[in-house]
């Protein structure tokens, strides 16, 4: 039998602040019911008092990767979870080969020695963010996108919504090959 050791809660998921459309997708998947297109109109958390454990594989069924990516976020203690750290680098090794600043695979390896108590706080802490968000950054112009923040959160997306603005980001060419 395999044990689901990431998961969380609609209250932890609220608080969070999950958007209303994603959580309302997860309600709908834990009542075995069908998410309509009215439940797709709401502006507001469908009422449902449940407060057991859910699945990261249900909200990976439901509403896809991105949202489950998010709710890890979530999970209890998941700063200090062995488990929960190897599975973000494991992420973060699946677009490794789009990452041309060596500072970013470097951060990549601290992080999952650290994760495995070869590498301190300190170690860990050295890495500026600024090398990854270059990479993220120079992915998503390579696509049409641009990297966007609203002070709570940096995504890649093809527009800039009202309340986001465009990360700055330095963007060197890339010498070739």
């Amino acid at each position: 039998m395999t044990t689901n050791k990431f998961t969380v809660t609609l209250p932890a998921l609220r608080k969070a602040g999950a958007c209303v459309y994603g959580y309302n997708r997860v309600v709908r998947a834990i009542q075995g019911r069908e998410f309509t297109d009215e439940d797709a109109k709401l502006n507001t958390y469908i009422r449902f008092a449940h407060a057991d454990p859910i699945s990261i594989r249900l909200i990976v069924a439901s509403n896809g990767m991105d949202d489950a990516l998010w709710a890890l976020r979530c999970i209890d203690n998941a700063a200090n979870d062995k488990d929960l750290r190897l599975f973000s680098v494991c992420c973060a090794r699946q677009v490794e080969h789009l990452m041309r600043d060596p500072r970013s695979t470097n951060a990549l390896d601290v992080a999952e020695r650290h994760a495995n108590g070869k590498a301190t706080d300190r170690e860990l802490s050295v890495f500026p963010a600024d090398a990854f968000l270059d990479d993220v950054a120079k992915a998503a112009a390579e696509r049409g996108m641009h990297l966007i923040g609203n002070g709570k959160r940096i995504v890649v997306s093809p527009i800039v919504p009202p309340g986001w603005w465009k990360i700055a980001v330095k963007i060197k060419p890339v010498a070739a090959a």
